[in-house]
């Protein structure tokens, strides 16, 4: 595991305390650790991902090479949405960290299951806007807020 400043364990306890699923990896690509969030959302033993692509097919992520080459290129995260099984959707970001010389150090993937929120933001936008009151219809009329 990566040595941050000393905090090797910090880090470590907070990858584990992490509720949204955490990974860093190689700036190759291959996963280095991974918390157990992670494993529960992918569907796979920490065996089964350590020292495994990112990019690999039976992972699942979808993330290709180009993804990893944009986050090691950019200062900024990548992020995008993807499929897992069982109808999930998860927002996966990657995002690379630099030594003092600016070499990339590691990369850190963020994954969190965004599946209930899709769905709530499908039923609302289905629903149409919240119908208002006439006494709201007034004070919006009259320019009030509220």
């Amino acid at each position: 595991m990566p040595d941050v400043a000393g905090g090797g364990h910090v880090l470590e306890a907070l990858l584990e305390a992490a509720a949204d699923g955490l990974a860093l990896l190689s700036p190759g690509g291959r996963f280095v650790r991974v918390n157990e969030a992670l494993t529960l959302l992918l569907g796979l033993p920490r065996e089964a991902l350590v020292g495994r692509f990112i990019s690999d097919e039976a992972i699942g992520l979808g993330i290709e090479g180009a993804s990893i080459l944009d986050a090691l290129s950019s200062d900024t995260a990548v992020s995008r949405m993807v499929d897992l099984p069982g109808g999930r959707t998860a927002m996966v970001t990657l995002r690379v960290y630099r030594d003092v010389a600016a070499q990339p150090q590691y990369l850190v993937l963020a994954a969190r299951d965004v599946t209930t929120i899709g769905h709530l933001i499908g039923r609302a936008q289905a629903a149409g806007p919240a119908p208002i009151s006439e006494a709201q219809w007034s004070r919006m009329r009259r320019g009030e807020v509220g």
